[in-house]
């Protein structure tokens, strides 16, 4: 049985896709839903995103964007959403890919990565 997955976030504001299954109203700026189920990657406020560069030697490469304070994805981990912005001064529109594209379960991806091409 194939699972449907879907993975929303929005960099500049709320993605104003709630967590069905949630008993919180607050909406946030990255989830995941695998199954039917729906997790947040970050926390409501972004109070923990980080920043970094791809190749501190090389800061042209582009950079990676971390939402932190998700949901808990397993006993040991909360969930996570890196997204990596590749600098491309030919590409004229961005496409946003799972890194990982064959997520199975919820626990399987607790730290999914998003890649733009």
């Amino acid at each position: 049985m194939t699972e449907k997955v879907s993975l929303n976030f929005n960099i500049c504001e709320t993605t104003n896709r709630e967590c069905a299954n949630e008993e919180s109203n607050e909406d946030d700026y990255a989830n995941i839903k695998v199954n039917s189920k729906c997790k947040h990657l970050s926390d409501p406020d972004l109070s923990e995103v980080g920043v970094k560069l791809i190749d501190e030697e090389d800061p042209s490469r582009g950079l990676v964007l971390s939402y932190t304070g998700g949901d808990k994805c397993n006993a040991t981990t909360d969930y996570r959403l890196d997204i990596v912005l590749l600098c491309n001064e030919t590409v004229e529109e961005p496409i946003y890919a799972l890194q990982n594209q064959n997520i199975k379960t919820m626990d399987e991806e607790c730290l999914p990565k998003v890649i733009n091409f």
